[in-house]
């Protein structure tokens, strides 16, 4: 499913970045955000009044060493609210695509009916002329299958059914019948013209269900 598909990569590309992000050590790691903010408007407030004294000529011993360790410090303070931007970003997109994903994607998986084995063997009967009356061409028609992909498609498609006592699932060998059929229009007895044809396609008839194996009972239901 391409929404597993796409969850599963949302899903590995944000907790290997929280993993990141928690598994390297980082010297302000230890700090509250709190803690951190406060820390970090101290040493910004630090930086302004010294870069400001410095920018108007009032220079004393050691500014320019303050400054740049003044600088590298908020750098730091900087370089770790990135940091813990980007995890949380990480987190609010994992939370976000797990409660996508379980909108969509879950209820498919977990609620979806189970279908008629793929497996099992069919049975093509031979080609069948029908007559019938140019009234009924339209509903004819409309109970074939345009195809013999879309006739055995049917087979296939069918619910699963379980038996009502004990739940034992029915998995027919033979999925079922199919054939060709084509309508023709019905003709008068004993009228030589054969009439013209109204339409063709495939019938498909899904195998009837047999007794359950396990406890003989023959009610089965749809799964």
């Amino acid at each position: 499913m391409f929404a597993t598909r796409v969850y599963a990569i949302v899903f590995v590309l944000s907790l290997a970045t929280v993993v990141a992000v928690e598994a390297f050590p980082r010297e302000m790691g230890g700090l509250s955000n709190t803690a951190l903010a406060v820390r970090r408007a101290k040493f910004e407030r630090t930086l302004g009044l010294t870069a400001g004294r410095v920018g108007r000529g009032d220079v004393e011993l050691g500014d320019e060493m303050q400054l740049a360790s003044v600088r590298a410090e908020v750098a730091a303070l900087e370089s770790e609210t990135r940091v813990r931007s980007l995890r949380t970003i990480a987190f609010v997109v994992l939370a976000l695509s797990s409660v996508v994903f379980a909108l969509v994607a879950a209820p498919g998986v977990l609620f979806r009916k189970r279908t008629a084995p793929r497996a099992g063997t069919v049975e093509v009967e031979p080609e069948e002329t029908l007559d019938i009356d140019p009234s009924d061409a339209a509903y004819e028609v409309g109970r074939l299958h345009t195809s013999r992909k879309a006739a055995l498609a049917h087979l296939l498609s069918q619910v699963s059914l379980h038996c009502a006592s004990c739940r034992w699932l029915w998995q027919p060998k033979i999925l079922g019948r199919v054939g060709h059929r084509i309508l023709t229009r019905r003709m008068p007895p004993g009228s030589p013209v054969k009439g013209d044809v109204l339409g063709e396609g495939w019938w498909s008839r899904p195998a009837e269900p047999s007794a359950c194996t396990k406890c003989g009972g023959k009610e089965l239901l749809p799964d």
